[in-house]
């Protein structure tokens, strides 16, 4: 099974980092984004209570077919801790179909089709998607429909899966940059069901059995959370009747009651610094938390073109960071959607002497968004090279399959693939200027680096930090449940 980040939310722009010598101050015109148009997209409802979403995409030759699974808000604290991800991984591990018993065999099939199955946890909804060719779209379905109804969840498969997500998870400690993302999660998000990395907790990992998978297995993957969507070299009348044919007859177990989610502790200062003495570099997570994706409403669009303004390589944080100051490699600024919370984050690593004019700079870039309505010619030309990058995504069926699952399972219309470039252009500077004024003040910031070498020149200028030593927290995070 792959695992991929192709389910990035929309609004992530990453910074392409060029070499000193090709960098640009005064960058050529974007030209404009061409609009995206409307494919033709078909719907039906089975009676089982599954959707099924065909958007037509000629020429590609290809075709992307998933499911999407809308986890319920009282499971959401459970996905992340193991079970999410847990169940994702095991799908390709064997099924109850004679034929696929084995992952060998899984494997051999998927390789019949030359395709493989990528996977998701995003907390609120978990994927699972394959791309094939058109004309092994039948085969395809009928595959997907046994990985993802009919899971063996085999004993064997879960020991070899955990041992292996377990490793994973202490060399991603070793990791800064992991370390900063986890922390601001574990301080910051504690109080929502993001509070865990989505690769799951180590002592939910260890402690997980197989019942505890099937129980959310059937808890979870049931027709009426469950969307099939195609995007693709299809006929979209035809692509519906042969899902209602293959996935109509499945009826789940009924669900099991929902476990008892964990309990939140107090929230520290609004600064958190990782203490790790042998680290070369500080890494630096500025970010403020945002309403859940319903809530946001109208500043859904503003936080996109906000994030624009200051995000990629001829965004203010990587101008004013790298290019003027050489402070860093580069910045990466992304605003992350989910159903209840939602956070905007910027990222970057400095040498440890420049932690404290890094990460003041930082917060100073961000706010000035606030202070001063940015020019109606830099808005549109940021906006334009963002929207770009985005209809560039929606080139590919993965890419495709990526934009409208995020409108299904936000319940968000269709049609915003074709209106969503008209919306963020008429966004003023002034509307941009209200959004960073509605969400600053949440700001808060996790940095991880040699505190002895910029601890007390910080606590100077913006006052005591929670300081925690980069032992302490692995613990913490290795005990959390």
């Amino acid at each position: 099974m792959r695992s991929s980040s192709w389910w990035i939310f929309p609004l992530l722009v990453a910074l392409q980092v060029m070499p000193p010598a090709c960098a640009q101050e005064n960058a050529p015109p974007v030209a404009s984004a061409r609009p995206f148009p409307a494919p033709v997209t078909a719907e039906r409802t089975l009676a089982n209570g599954l959707k099924v979403i065909a958007l037509q995409k000629k020429g590609s030759g290809v075709v992307t077919l998933g499911i999407l699974v809308k986890h319920p808000d009282a499971w959401l604290p459970q996905v992340n801790s193991a079970l999410g991800p847990f169940t994702l991984d095991l799908l390709d591990k064997g099924s109850l179909a004679k034929e696929l018993q084995t992952p060998r065999q899984v494997a051999e099939r998927l390789d019949s089709l030359g395709t493989g199955l990528d996977t998701a946890n995003r907390t609120d909804y978990s994927s699972v998607r394959m791309t094939v060719l058109a004309q092994n779209l039948n085969p395809a379905l009928s595959l997907l429909q046994v990985l993802v109804t009919q899971p063996a969840f085999s004993k064997e498969e879960l020991a070899k899966a955990q041992n292996l997500a377990l490793s994973r998870f202490q060399a991603d400690l070793d990791e800064s940059n992991f370390v900063a993302g986890s922390a601001f999660r574990t301080y910051f998000l504690q109080k929502s069901p993001y509070r865990a990395p989505e690769t799951g907790l180590p002592t939910s990992l260890k402690a997980l059995t197989r019942d505890q998978v099937a129980a959310f297995h059937r808890a979870n993957y049931r027709p009426e959370q469950m969307t099939l969507l195609l995007t693709g070299e299809l006929e979209v009348q035809k692509v519906l009747d042969r899902a209602e044919a293959v996935f109509g007859r499945f009826r789940p177990a009924p669900a099991p009651p929902v476990p008892q989610p964990p309990t939140a502790t107090s929230t520290p200062r609004s600064i958190v610094v990782i203490d790790r003495p042998d680290a070369a570099q500080s890494t630096i997570l500025y970010g403020f938390t945002l309403p859940g994706r319903a809530e946001l409403g109208r500043d859904f669009v503003r936080g996109y073109v906000f994030n624009g303004l200051l995000a990629g390589f001829s965004g203010r944080l990587n101008q004013e960071l790298r290019i003027k100051r050489g402070l860093t490699y580069g910045v990466r600024s992304t605003v992350d959607t989910r159903r209840q919370t939602s956070w905007y984050t910027a990222r970057l690593a400095t040498k440890p002497e420049s932690t404290l004019e890094a990460f003041a700079l930082v917060g100073e870039v961000v706010s000035a968004v606030n202070a001063t309505p940015a020019a109606g010619a830099e808005l549109d030309t940021r906006t334009t090279a963002t929207l770009g990058a985005r209809a560039t995504n929606l080139t590919t069926t993965e890419g495709l399959f990526e934009q409208v699952s995020g409108l299904v399972m936000y319940d968000q219309p269709l049609s915003t693939l074709t209106t969503f470039d008209q919306q963020a252009r008429q966004v003023t500077p002034a509307a941009v200027q209200d959004f960073a004024r509605a969400y600053l003040s949440t700001a808060r910031t996790v940095i991880v680096g040699p505190a002895q070498k910029f601890l007390q020149p910080l606590e100077a200028k913006f006052g005591p930090v929670e300081r925690v030593s980069y032992s302490d927290f692995v613990q913490q995070i290795n005990q959390a449940k």
